[in-house]
């Protein structure tokens, strides 16, 4: 092993860890509009029930209702009302998340 001009041995260098994930591509993670949501909850089967400023959607085989606002611009993948819409669709922040992407929420 080589020496330093000191005369302690010279340590080889560390490695890089490689970033990111090699389960499959990167998952955009917001910002996210009222449309992005919609489109979402109907690809996973949620039918509108009522309309209005605050649209509910009712799925034929899940229990509860989903309702979004119109207003909403900007929803990113950790705030409180994208884990609350996941919640009562019945899934996960990351199958919502698959869902927004337009990849297979499973």
């Amino acid at each position: 092993m080589a020496r330093r001009p000191d005369g302690k041995a010279r340590m080889p260098p560390k490695k890089k860890k490689k970033r990111g994930s090699k389960k499959g591509p990167s998952l955009r993670r917001g910002p996210f509009d009222f449309n992005d949501l919609h489109q979402a909850i109907k690809k996973d089967g949620w039918k509108e029930a009522r309309h209005g400023n605050h649209p509910n959607y009712k799925h034929p085989k899940k229990p509860g209702k989903v309702q979004l606002d119109k207003k909403w611009t900007s929803i990113r993948a950790n705030d409180l009302m994208f884990r609350s819409v996941a919640r009562k669709a019945g899934l996960t922040t990351k199958e919502l998340l698959r869902l927004l992407n337009g990849l297979d929420p499973k």
